[in-house]
């Protein structure tokens, strides 16, 4: 097991050398540069000045440079200075890491429990009404954009209803009830897609398990409902599902960029957006690192656990 972990390890490592690289470039083919922007937006500034602040913020040096000069500065733990804030990337993250992961693992308990369980459930009462809701719901929640549910939820329950606020997001040590409110509508949105996917997967796992001759044969020896599923049945039909958790993860990030958008929540993906309009080429490539490292561990997280449910799988 510690070879495979440090393997894994080793190839993320790998894997996020080429996002950097590939993010670091991307972004610099875009026609215009951060300053250019800034220059555009003030329009007060003459030559002399903008090739300071080039010279200030290291865009007058080669691409190469650049790219050692913010990799060097992130190995030792510098992100850098935001060109969009004016600010230190180290101290926005801070104010909104909080956020995005109060929001991210709220949504990800919600499409983790709620779709394992109504899949499972839909699964043993086949063909009964709660199948038949369970079933086109998640293709319908599948199917539908997280952005337009998202103005839908705003439209119903935020604008005409007035039962939820649909702007901003605070801290549940800030203020409870408040943060409870805030977090409903975004949670659904982003838990949506998540949702749906666990409920099929898990549906079409268990309806393969309960066919197993071993679960049969529980069955058979007068063993109750309950210990069937619970015991014999529903951990050897969660590697799949494990499987769609581990890539949520990364679709918890796409959607926190877009609901955090909707939503106006001071989060890490709404900031993605705002320096991706402003070029922010400090922060685009900070933020690119640590979404990619954070599913990269996830992914190893999941993989380790294929062993600990199903004692059949080893390592070598």
């Amino acid at each position: 097991m510690s070879s495979f972990i440090i393997r894994r390890l080793l190839q993320a490592l790998l894997v996020l050398v080429l996002v950097s690289i590939l993010v670091f470039f991307v972004i610099r083919m875009l026609p215009l540069d951060p300053i250019t922007l800034y220059v555009i937006g003030t329009g007060n500034m003459d030559e002399e000045q903008i090739k300071f602040l080039k010279h200030q913020y290291g865009l007058d040096k080669p691409l190469y440079v650049q790219y050692y000069d913010w990799i060097s500065k992130v190995v030792r733990g510098d992100l850098g200075q935001s060109l969009y804030y004016k600010d230190s990337v180290n101290t926005l993250l801070a104010q909104r890491i909080p956020i995005t992961m109060y929001l991210g693992i709220t949504s990800m308990i919600i499409s983790i429990s709620v779709g394992i369980t109504i899949g499972m459930l839909a699964a043993i009462r086949r063909g009964k009404w709660l199948d038949n809701i369970v079933s086109p719901l998640s293709v319908v929640l599948i199917c539908i954009p997280s952005f337009l549910l998202g103005i839908f939820l705003i439209f119903i329950f935020g604008m005409k209803a007035h039962w939820l606020p649909f702007y901003d997001l605070v801290l549940p040590w800030q203020n409870f009830g408040l943060s409870i409110r805030q977090v409903i509508m975004p949670a659904i949105c982003m838990s949506a897609l998540g949702l749906a996917m666990n409920a099929r997967q898990m549906r079409s796992s268990m309806l393969e398990i309960i066919r197993q001759d071993y679960v049969r044969t529980a069955w058979a020896k007068g063993l109750t409902e309950r210990a069937v599923i619970l015991k014999h049945a529903l951990k050897n039909s969660l590697i799949p599902v494990v499987t769609l958790v581990g890539m949520g993860v990364g679709v918890v990030f796409a959607g926190a960029v877009i609901t955090e958008t909707i939503f106006s929540i001071p989060g890490m993906g709404r900031m993605f957006v705002d320096c991706i309009r402003g070029q922010d080429y400090v922060v685009v490539q900070d933020l690119a690192l640590v979404f990619g490292t954070v599913i990269l561990l996830v992914n190893l997280m999941v993989d380790i656990s294929y062993s600990w449910i199903d004692p059949r799988i080893r390592y070598n």
